[in-house]
């Protein structure tokens, strides 16, 4: 596996973690809003609920794709997938850094991914 390739693995992991913790946080939400023994404010829980379902629809397609540019790297024509790489880690870079820090990490994994180069394709 060639260097880029496996900076592109190892984002595509910590990525798919953002997903996983928004539905978390959505089903949590959802939970306490219908039990009212979580939280005590009606309000908090409502917001939690919509917060986890909006970051879960945005980046559960990214996800998917981001696996998808994993498994199209070094191959003959993965120079879309490389652009898209290098997108998606400065997006995530961006947004990362301005919710909490750590999100950050994923997105300098993707970019590596684009900087580096990989195995040539053979014709």
């Amino acid at each position: 596996m060639s260097s880029n390739k496996i900076m592109a693995l190892i984002g595509a992991i910590l990525y798919t973690f953002i997903p996983i913790i928004s539905i978390i946080m959505a089903i949590v939400g959802l939970v306490s809003n219908q039990t009212g023994n979580v939280s005590g404010d009606y309000g908090a829980s409502a917001l939690l609920t919509f917060v986890g379902s909006i970051i879960a629809i945005i980046t559960v397609p990214l996800c998917i794709f981001a696996w998808i540019a994993f498994a199209r790297l070094d191959k003959q024509n993965d120079k879309g997938w490389k652009i898209f790489l290098l997108v998606l880690g400065i997006l995530i870079c961006v947004f990362g850094t301005s919710v909490y820090f750590i999100g950050a990490i994923p997105g300098v994994f993707f970019t590596l991914a684009f900087a580096l180069k990989g195995k040539v394709p053979e014709k």
